[in-house]
């Protein structure tokens, strides 16, 4: 048996995210467009330890046990006869993004699990597993562009490429500090709307340049809402050559899609004022 394992855990961005209705358990039906961003990610490092170790090097705040790195060992702990572990989760993804590093975290932890205790989860097991941790970690297991339903939890792939793209993530800033809002409050404040273009048929049937009109992230208009700059930073960015310009998630991560033609430089007083760049790389 292997005494280390390194699992990487991927981005995504939301290209698309309707609040359809929300459901009698409480929860919000939902339709988005998830696609993985492969070469952004956090790293897991799992290994055989004397005494329970969760490290985060250069977040020391998420060192506990609701981390759902930490939740996921628990929940394999249950079924499985598992003795400590270290884990050293190497964030590179910020958290309260909207670009699901928390949920892809888990994912990895209970691929690297697998892996070096030979327990032979199938997709199935992992699924079960992952709808237990939360709405977005089945998305994980795969990390291909999907259509995702219900409160997250129901996956269909979607054959979209966007190799001729590039993408550049921002996080917002306001007095030097990035700027969040939670996702509990995001959903109170929402508005709910069943009647509109489904998601598949807008990325079919509109380039992305029309995306802009049609392909809406219903938590943007209260982002801005609460923080009026972040509209200026997206005209910005509409300026400056992207093609389609959005929200991840809840936010706060604020995304921009270019053509690879484009030579146009990803800055301009306005950007720089509003925002700081964390990725930027192929789609």
């Amino acid at each position: 048996m292997t005494n280390t394992i390194i699992e990487k855990a991927p981005a995504k961005i939301n290209l698309g995210l309707f609040i359809l209705k929300k459901r009698s358990d409480g929860y919000h039906d939902i339709c988005s467009l998830f696609y993985p961003l492969i070469n952004f990610y956090d790293t897991i490092e799992i290994s055989l330890s004397s005494t329970p170790l969760l490290s985060v090097p250069n977040h020391p705040e998420l060192e506990n046990e609701s981390n759902l790195v930490w939740k996921a060992y628990d929940l394999l702990k249950r079924d499985f006869d598992l003795p400590s572990i270290s884990i050293i989760l190497n964030k590179n993804i910020p958290y309260k993004a909207g670009l699901g590093g928390g949920s892809s975290d888990a994912i990895a932890s209970i691929k690297a699990l697998n892996k070096l205790f030979d327990l032979e989860l199938d997709k199935n097991k992992i699924l079960k597993y992952a709808n237990a941790l939360g709405s977005d970690c089945a998305f994980f297991i795969d990390c291909k562009p999907s259509i995702v339903k219900g409160r997250g939890d129901i996956i269909s792939p979607f054959d979209l490429s966007l190799n001729d793209y590039f993408v550049a993530i921002f996080l917002p800033i306001h007095y030097g500090k990035p700027i969040f809002i939670s996702t509990a409050e995001a959903y109170q404040l929402v508005s709910v709307n069943e009647n509109r273009e489904d998601i598949v048929s807008i990325i079919n049937n509109h380039t992305i340049d029309e995306w802009a009109k049609f392909l809406k992230n219903d938590f943007l208009e209260i982002f801005i809402q609460k923080y009026p700059f972040v509209d200026e930073l997206i005209n910005a960015l509409y300026d400056n050559g992207a093609l389609y310009v959005s929200l991840s998630g809840s936010g706060s991560a604020i995304f921009a899609i270019y053509d690879k033609k484009s030579e146009r430089p990803i800055w301009s007083p306005t950007i720089s004022k509003f925002s700081k760049i964390i990725y930027q790389g192929d789609l």
